[in-house]
């Protein structure tokens, strides 16, 4: 394995009914430079899933056609961000619980990459305002 492809952060937090954020960064953990070529100008996706794999969702990034063919050095990375925008392609809302998160890299690569699983934590939405609340008997 030369390329290792995680999410940055463990857990991922959000609320429930909120976008949110994913970095993800790739790195030449391997001994010699690593060309990659994209065919668009998205480097990363995410597919979310339950704890046992069954995949939720898996959001479709809108990409520009070009073509890319960055050079990563040895111990060098490229990290970017992928958004989980609620009301876009293969966004759906998630109940508050625990999910898996993978990193998916939209690029050609000569050599394996070693991809790592991180958790997701979506927590109930709390009210803004306190007057919302309901009291209890």
């Amino acid at each position: 394995m030369t390329l290792e492809l995680q999410v940055v952060g463990d857990p991922i937090i959000a609320s429930a009914g909120a976008s949110f954020v994913v970095p993800v960064r790739l790195r030449n953990v391997g001994s010699k430079p690593e060309t990659l070529m994209f065919n668009s100008s998205c480097s990363f996706q995410v597919a979310i899933a339950t704890l046992d794999g069954r995949e939720l969702a898996r959001p479709d990034p809108i990409c520009l056609s070009v073509i890319r063919e960055p050079t990563l050095d040895p111990g060098e990375a490229l990290q970017n961000s992928v958004a989980y925008t609620m009301g876009e392609p293969g966004v759906v809302p998630l109940a508050p619980g625990v999910y898996r998160i993978t990193p998916i890299l939209l690029a050609i690569s000569k050599h394996a990459v070693g991809t790592q699983t991180v958790r997701l934590e979506i927590r109930s939405a709390k009210p803004t305002d306190p007057s919302m609340e309901q009291s209890r008997p």
